[in-house]
């Protein structure tokens, strides 16, 4: 079923530190990473608006964005995308499923047993509310625009360092890094391993069972756990990326531990499994290209690099 989108903001414009816009409200654009829909739907940063569009962006063109929901079930997710505000994103998951796909495959299902674990780095002041450096990296250029943030402690779901009473029996999660600029490595502090059934929009054809999971900005993974077979009644979710991620420090008590889950004594009831084979696909014929192009990726300012236009990655 196609989703059609209706922007409202309703949130009022409380500082123009964070960018240069007009006073008229918080610019705002959804993106929907890994979605496939029109162009014009697709949330670009100059497409942004503000309360009852009271003003636009040089690119937006629309009040309603359409989402088609045909593609692969699984996770994905939405934030703000307006020009110069990701770092202070609002965000969210959106979550395609299919029946037909998803059922024979018997994966943990249900609110309870298939979650989504939404991960971002955070900075906060003793109140409680979320910190940002609004010193520009340049200011001469900018006086608040900075090529990415970085957080000190590690949120789930909005929540820093938070624990889940689980039942011993397998798990699902949607695992989505939503930082800015920080990588994730997460492992499990009782050595259970992750079985991966997905990754970025779309399940593999066969799980992989991984001990460790490096997940890159904006990146998913789809992953089963099976708690039945923990030795220890509680286990952390710790990240060993560095800080930052290559060059950085390694991690410490903020940015170190993720989550906490908290696992029932007694083994529960689990009629899911995890099948040896998921989804068959075309294997990609490399000896019938026609063309090799070469794509170079900048973490710079601005560049052209072979008519490829690169920002800040």
């Amino acid at each position: 079923m196609a989703l059609f989108v209706a922007f409202v903001c309703i949130v009022s414009w409380a500082s123009t530190r964070a960018c240069s816009y007009g006073n008229g409200g918080v610019p705002t654009v959804v993106h929907l990473y890994g979605s496939v829909h029109p162009p014009q739907s697709d949330g670009s940063a100059f497409a942004w608006f503000t309360a009852g569009f009271g003003e636009t962006g040089l690119a937006w063109s629309t009040p309603t964005y359409t989402y088609p929901n045909t593609q692969s079930p699984d996770v994905l997710w939405y934030h703000n995308h307006a020009l110069g505000l990701t770092r202070a994103n609002l965000l969210g998951a959106y979550v395609i499923r299919n029946s037909a796909v998803d059922a024979p495959l018997g994966l943990p299902c249900g609110d309870e047993f298939d979650r989504v674990l939404m991960l971002a780095d955070r900075s906060f002041y003793a109140d409680g509310s979320i910190y940002m450096n609004y010193t520009g990296d340049n200011p001469n250029i900018h006086p608040q625009w900075q090529p990415e943030y970085f957080g000190e402690a590690i949120t789930v779901n909005g929540k820093a360092w938070p624990f889940l009473a689980i039942a011993r029996r397998r798990y699902r999660f949607r695992i989505i890094n939503t930082s800015n600029a920080s990588f994730f490595n997460l492992s499990l502090t009782n050595d259970l391993p992750f079985t991966v059934v997905g990754s970025d929009t779309n399940y593999l054809s066969k799980p992989i069972t991984a001990t460790s999971l490096l997940v890159s900005v904006a990146e998913t993974f789809d992953v089963v756990i099976d708690f039945s077979e923990s030795t220890t009644s509680e286990a952390e979710l710790v990240n060993m990326a560095l800080y930052s991620y290559m060059d950085g420090n390694a991690p410490n008590d903020l940015n170190g531990k993720v989550m906490k889950f908290v696992i029932s004594p007694a083994k529960a009831k689990d009629e899911s499994s995890v099948p040896v084979k998921l989804l068959d696909y075309l294997d990609v014929a490399e000896e019938e290209a026609v063309q090799r192009r070469y794509i170079m990726m900048c973490r710079v300012w601005s560049c052209h690099v072979a008519g490829v236009l690169c920002h800040g990655v």
